[in-house]
C-alpha cells in the first residue's frame, strides 16, 4: 500500500475521537460537579431519564450502535467510493448491512479485504481469476444470491462490494470494469 493509505485512518477516526472526547468531558463534568443545581439535576432528573431511555425499545438499538461504534459511517472518506446506479439504502463507508436471520459477518472473518458479489448467478473461475488479477493484494471472494433480503435494501441487479477487514464497505459498483477498479485502487495501492 502507498503511505497515503495511513492518512485515511486519521481522516476517518479523528472526527469520532473528537466527538467522544467532547461527550466524555461533558459527562465527567456533570458527574463530578459540586454545583448544587447540577447535584440535584444529576440525582433526580438524570437517573429518571436514564431509566426511561434504557427502557425505550426504539432508543436502545441506536444507543448500542453508538457505544459499540458500529453505527458510525465513513461515507465522506476519500477511501469510500460508490460507482453504483442502484438506489441502495446503504452507502460505501457504511458498515456491511446486518440481517437478523443470518449471520453474514461469519463470511467475513479473515483479516483481509473481501469482495462480495451479489447476483443471480455465481462468478465462474475465469471471472474470479480476472478479479484477483486486478487487486494488488489478496482478496477473498464471497458469493451471495440476489435474494429478497438484498432487494429490500435496494439491490436490483448484480452488485460488487469491496469489504474492508473491519467490515466497512470501501467500494460499491454494479459491474466489473477493470479500468474503473484500477483507478480506484491506484490511489492507495
Amino acid at each position: 500500500a502507498n503511505i497515503s493509505l495511513l492518512d485515511t485512518y486519521n481522516e476517518e477516526r479523528l472526527p469520532f475521537a473528537r466527538w467522544l472526547l467532547k461527550f466524555t468531558d461533558r459527562g465527567f463534568t456533570i458527574i463530578t460537579s459540586t454545583n448544587w443545581f447540577i447535584k440535584v439535576f444529576r440525582q433526580y432528573v438524570v437517573l429518571v431519564l436514564a431509566g426511561i431511555v434504557l427502557k425505550t425499545e426504539r432508543i436502545r438499538p441506536k444507543l448500542f450502535k453508538t457505544i459499540s461504534q458500529i453505527g458510525y459511517s465513513y461515507k465522506n472518506s476519500t477511501f469510500s467510493k460508490s460507482i453504483s446506479n442502484q438506489s441502495l439504502s446503504f452507502k460505501s463507508g457504511d458498515r456491511l448491512p446486518y440481517f437478523e436471520d443470518e449471520n453474514i459477518y461469519s463470511l467475513f472473518t479473515d483479516a483481509s479485504f473481501h469482495l462480495l458479489h451479489i447476483g443471480n448467478s455465481i462468478l465462474n473461475n475465469d471471472e474470479k481469476q480476472q478479479l484477483n488479477n486486478v487487486f494488488p493484494f489478496p482478496i477473498k471472494i464471497v458469493e451471495e444470491k440476489l435474494s429478497v433480503k438484498w432487494q429490500k435494501l435496494g439491490v436490483e441487479n448484480e452488485l460488487f462490494i469491496l469489504v474492508r477487514p473491519d467490515n466497512y464497505m470501501a467500494l460499491i459498483y454494479d459491474k466489473f470494469d477493470e479500468i474503473e477498479l484500477k483507478n480506484y485502487l491506484k490511489k492507495y495501492f
